[in-house]
């Protein structure tokens, strides 16, 4: 299929009926680093209990064939350009070949413009010398890791619009700490945002408090796969906060919310039967009140799609975003 098809199609799927959308609503977007398809109790993981993850799947549209790059950047890059990863300068994930061409356009650009406050919280991995950062890349806000990997998932030093920052605790929770004091000043001003929250778990080192991957271990699972699913246990209940939060702001159903990973396992463990374990991820996306809850589609959409439909239902001024995206 061509990519303007793909992309008319995840329109389609996603967001039948536009009117119905809030005027200028939120859009939260939650990615996770290598959380395979089968990491979510919603997809039948016998171990896992995973209930905000599965929450947004049942009240709104699961594409269980949404494909993406095998690995970081790629899937990164094409997410918030629109393009595939090679026309936007990507080719790996390391040597500066994960660096984004800073003439690229991105989604939180296109936000910005139109009157959103953009915010990211969480592993960027497409570049880490200005402009090639967030905040040269459409980004009010940046919180987190500029580069892909980081060894200090507790007590963690990380990067706050350009200036490095000490802080304590575990990196999960420090992450979804800023993006709700974020989140909850762009509603106190009656302000709509664009917040782009990265998580860098379940990657490695794999590094999670006793208290959550021990319980697996104790059940006979491997030692590896028994810390990703304690990382991904704290990633979901970091999830839950952030509903939790726009529920009692009642903002939420003024919310795009969509929760996809960027790629599948590095290693073996349940996939739901699936053989392609890197490339097959998961996208649940709640928000638009036309939506049938629980809504399960087959169709093939790949990751380039999601952020052209972003753009596209906003009653912006004029069509020049929809134009800029497919230059």
């Amino acid at each position: 299929m061509k990519p303007l098809i793909l992309k008319a199609l995840f329109i389609v799927l996603v967001f039948p009926v536009y009117s119905e959308l809030p005027a200028r609503p939120n859009v939260l977007l939650i990615l996770t680093d290598d959380q395979g398809y089968g990491d979510v109790s919603l997809h039948g993981n016998p171990q896992l209990q995973t209930p905000a993850m599965d929450r947004i799947g049942r009240e709104g549209v699961r594409l269980d064939r949404f494909y993406v790059a095998p690995v970081c950047s790629p899937t990164r890059a094409s997410l918030l350009t629109g393009r595939y990863h090679l026309r936007s300068g990507i080719f790996e994930m390391s040597r500066r070949e994960e660096v984004l061409n800073s003439d690229e356009v991105t989604v939180a650009e296109l936000f910005q413009k139109n009157g959103y406050e953009t915010g990211l919280f969480g592993k960027w991995h497409l570049g880490s010398v200005y402009p090639e950062t967030p905040n040269g890349q459409g980004f009010d806000e940046f919180f987190g890791i500029l580069g892909g990997l980081s060894q200090l998932y507790f007590n963690p030093v990380l990067n706050h619009n350009g200036k490095e920052e000490a802080h304590r605790g575990y990196i999960t929770e420090i992450l979804t700490d800023a993006a709700i004091d974020w989140m909850d000043r762009q509603i106190e001003a009656d302000q709509p945002f664009f917040s782009y929250v990265s998580y860098n778990a379940p990657h490695t080192p794999g590094l999670v408090e006793d208290e959550y991957w021990k319980p697996y271990y104790d059940k006979q699972i491997g030692r590896w796969e028994a810390v990703v699913y304690g990382m991904i246990e704290v990633i979901d209940e970091q999830i839950a906060r952030m509903l939790q939060f726009l529920e009692v702001k009642g903002a939420l159903e003024d919310t795009i919310v969509i929760f996809m990973t960027d790629n599948g396992p590095a290693t073996f463990r349940y996939n739901a039967g699936l053989r392609e374990k890197k490339v097959v991820s998961m996208m649940v996306v709640r928000g638009c009140p036309a939506l049938s809850a629980g809504r399960k589609d087959w169709n093939p959409v790949k990751w380039i799609s999601p952020s052209p439909t972003l753009i596209f239902f906003p009653p912006w001024p004029t069509g020049a975003s929809w134009m800029e995206w497919n230059r």
